[in-house]
């Protein structure tokens, strides 16, 4: 593997977990904190930081995205500005040695560098403009719709203006405070306001914010994928079970439908345990127990989270669901999900109370 592959196959690699481990993290802000509140057409959170949080992670990991796909169509047009990228040079003569190990390349200090509009939006923080600029080396390579041009254009404002705007700020009152929290106010209303139905409830909000964001992620991740392939290298492969392959693979529409499987082997994991308790208390016939892999829990246990044992979760509820449907497809049971987990949600709530 020469130094160029080796780069693209490695480091931008590592690049790209951490994008997918940002997004994950970013969303992961919104999903697991206090409700959203509303006051007629404003819609939030109590607690500001998560606005924040959310978005630095999203503009951050769409900006290094889009950084890594510029890179392989800088690689692809002009390769001689990447050998000068990594001050490398192909060799005048090697020998056999060099053939047989693939050293054909040797560094240097003395070559050009990328030129000032590349080294700009290399460092650019803004995401609309290395797009336009990745779409002038070559036309249509991300294509964005409406709705991701405004997740974009909402997560570049925020980066230029307001990410350090409280050390700063130009508008010294309470509407200056809350700058972010108002950029995520936009963004979770903004599909109110195009053909989706009006709605508080947090659920439909960051479903169809994780809607946006997931289509996003996914197209970046397969444009990176093609440039990959076509040097015959491996920079799409993500750590197993991590957060990353999580969201660049999520098979649902929504970022939010992972969180919800997450919520759901946390629920189905304490019906199970207390489900002998619970079957005394109830009056009326409850479901059934899962037939949970307690093998597997460690890390759950530990950490709070486990990939693995979420799957393991959902797809044995899905499969028990299914038993008696002849055309079962895997995650196919959302409404018989939605209406067993409602029930084991009261139940849960039931016992607690009982325990007070």
């Amino acid at each position: 593997m020469d130094p160029i592959e080796f780069f693209f196959n490695f480091y931008l690699g590592r690049e790209l977990g951490v994008c997918g481990e940002l997004l994950y993290n970013g969303f992961n802000s919104l999903e697991n904190n206090s409700p959203i509140i509303r006051d007629e057409d404003y819609l939030t959170y109590a607690n500001e930081s998560y606005a924040f949080s959310f978005l630095i992670d999203t503009s951050v990991a769409f900006e290094r995205l889009e950084k890594i796909i510029l890179l392989f169509l800088i690689n692809q047009e002009t390769p001689d500005k990447m050998a000068s990228f990594l001050n490398i040079k192909m060799k005048s003569t090697f020998s056999d040695e060099d053939v047989y190990k693939r050293n054909f390349f040797e560094y240097v200090n003395d070559m050009s560098a990328f030129s000032k509009i590349e080294i700009k939006r290399l460092n650019d923080h803004h995401n609309l403009n290395i797009i336009n600029y990745i779409n002038q080396l070559k036309s249509n390579t991300i294509k964005l719709n409406k709705d991701e041009k405004y997740l974009l254009n909402i997560l570049d404002t925020f980066y230029d203006s307001f990410r350090y705007g409280r050390f700063h700020p130009k508008d010294f009152s309470a509407r200056g405070y809350a700058h972010d929290t108002e950029l995520l106010n936009d963004l979770l209303t903004h599909w109110e306001q195009n053909g989706e139905p009006v709605s508080s409830d947090k659920e439909h909000n960051l479903y169809v914010l994780g809607r946006c964001i997931n289509k996003l992620a996914k197209k970046y991740y397969d444009i990176i994928k093609k440039f990959a392939e076509k040097m015959n290298i491996f920079t799409y492969e993500l750590h197993d079970d991590s957060n990353a392959q999580t969201v660049f693979l999520n098979i649902n529409d929504s970022l939010h439908d992972i969180f919800v499987q997450k919520r759901i082997t946390r629920e189905e994991l304490l019906y199970n345990l207390a489900y002998n308790q619970i079957k005394e208390l109830a009056s009326d016939e409850i479901p059934d127990k899962l037939p949970i892999e307690f093998d597997i829990i460690e890390d759950f246990l530990l950490y709070g989270d486990d990939n693995y044992f979420s799957d393991s979760v959902n797809e044995t509820l899905d499969i028990a669901l299914a038993e008696d449907d002849d055309d079962y497809e895997p995650y196919s049971n959302k409404e018989k999900i939605i209406t067993r987990e409602k029930l084991i949600h009261g139940l849960l709530l039931m016992f607690s109370k009982t325990k007070k």
